[in-house]
């Protein structure tokens, strides 16, 4: 999956985000948005316990989520990279995939 306007560098040179960042940054944008859990879930046709398990890294978002969430809640330039970094761990099942100043977006590396 390639979002457009998105553009994911996988280089060992750049800053790592993995699964579990995830969760925050979905957090983090639904806030953003003034978002509940249960509003995120009527906008992405999903239940809210979704969106909680996506946030608190029980679960990782299907690809179809990551799309829907793209069209759904407004995101600068950077976040679509970010996001596009997600879908190609999830499609290529990395643990780690780097992008360009990931760090800002979702505070930095633990592990």
């Amino acid at each position: 999956m390639k979002l457009e306007g998105a553009s994911t560098q996988h280089s060992h040179s750049m800053s790592s985000v993995t699964r579990q960042d995830f969760g925050r940054f979905l957090q983090r944008l639904r806030r953003r948005n003034g978002l509940s859990q249960d509003q995120l879930a009527g906008l992405m046709a999903c239940h809210r316990t979704y969106i909680w398990r996506l946030e608190h890294c029980l679960r990782y978002p299907s690809a179809l989520f990551l799309d829907q969430f793209a069209e759904v809640v407004p995101l600068t330039p950077r976040e679509l990279e970010l996001l596009d970094a997600f879908a190609y761990l999830r499609e290529y099942q990395c643990d780690t995939c780097a992008v360009e100043s990931a760090t800002t977006l979702v505070g930095p590396h633990k592990g």
